[in-house]
């Protein structure tokens, strides 16, 4: 291998540590759902050119909008949990509060991106009980 794919796998692997160290337990949590993310994606669009609907940008578009604004709202979360944090060490109460506003939007949104999955791969004629 050259010296520039070493790089690159360098670049990525300092990041991905850096991301866990930063995030602890949601670091996980948020590779997961990005991991659904894509995975609804590619059923959705499996199962439209399984059952001849045409794929459209605009839908497409649509849904790429929908999962980014699912990040959007973990970050929402964590803010949330940030500002409880704060007046907890403000009003002298450290360690009372563990965060998990983040970590329950993240689960939530990944337990819809499965029962999505699950939809897109009725209508690609999967044998999906009721």
């Amino acid at each position: 291998m050259n010296s520039t794919v070493h790089c690159i796998r360098g670049v990525i692997s300092a990041l991905l540590a850096y991301l866990s160290a930063k995030m602890g337990i949601l670091f996980p949590v948020m590779v997961i759902l990005i991991v659904t993310m894509a995975f609804d994606f590619i059923t959705a669009w499996s199962a439209a050119r399984l059952t001849g609907v045409p794929i459209c940008s605009k839908k497409c578009g649509h849904g790429i909008l929908k999962k980014t604004l699912y990040i959007i709202c973990v970050g929402c979360g964590l803010i949330v949990d940030r500002l409880i944090l704060s007046v907890a060490a403000h009003i002298g109460a450290d360690g009372v509060y563990s965060p998990v506003f983040g970590l329950l939007v993240a689960i939530w949104l990944i337990l819809n991106e499965l029962v999505s999955i699950l939809e897109n791969l009725k209508k690609a004629g999967a044998p999906i009980p009721a």
